[in-house]
This record gives structure tokens, sequence and C-alpha cells, in this order.
């Protein structure tokens, strides 16, 4: 106590709340930069933690939307069977097999 007057600790100060708009730009400031996340977050004044997770989330969005579509291998058309008939057995394991057969 000094001087008679006590002081309090300080406050901790709350972050803005910001929409998933207001976060994405901020994702795409930081993509165009040259900066670590961790250096863009101490120049902007962002909580490292809390701009990670928003990172996290947009990565994920952009992979899912990204990804190139799987690949269908071409139909190879072999023509009509030389063989009427036809036998097949595959072992898929100590106890399975699957058996087919065209007559």
């Amino acid at each position: 106590m000094e001087n008679g007057i006590s002081q309090s600790p300080p406050t901790p100060q709350r972050a803005p709340v910001r929409s998933r708009d207001q976060w994405r730009d901020i994702y795409d400031t930081w993509q165009s930069s040259e900066l670590t996340r961790r250096d863009f977050c101490d120049t902007q004044g962002l909580r490292y933690s809390t701009f990670r997770r928003w990172c996290q989330r947009f990565r994920k969005d952009t992979g899912s939307h990204t990804a190139a579509a799987p690949v269908t291998p071409p139909f190879v058309n072999l023509g009509p069977a030389a063989q009427p008939h036809w036998e097949i057995e595959l072992t898929l394991g100590p106890d399975v097999v699957l058996r087919m057969r065209r007559s």
C-alpha cells in the first residue's frame, strides 16, 4: 500500500471477439506474409494458441475443398470371355475362401 492507496493487480485484457470471416482475413494475411505463425502473432498482437486453432480449422476446410478428386482407372474391356466356363478361388485368410464360377 503506497500513500494509503491499495493497488490491485492489473486486469487481464480480453481478446476481441472476431467472426470467422475476420479470422479468415487474418489467416490470409499471414499466408501472404513471410512470417512464422508465432512472429505474425507477436506483430499483430494475437494469442498464438487461438491463431493456431483457427489455422487448423482453415487448413481442414481448404483440404476438403481443394483435394483432388479420386482418379478412376479407365475401364479396360477385355471382350467376350474366351471360355464360357470359369472358376476363381481366393483364399482370404485361414478360414475364408471366396469361390466364384461361371458355367
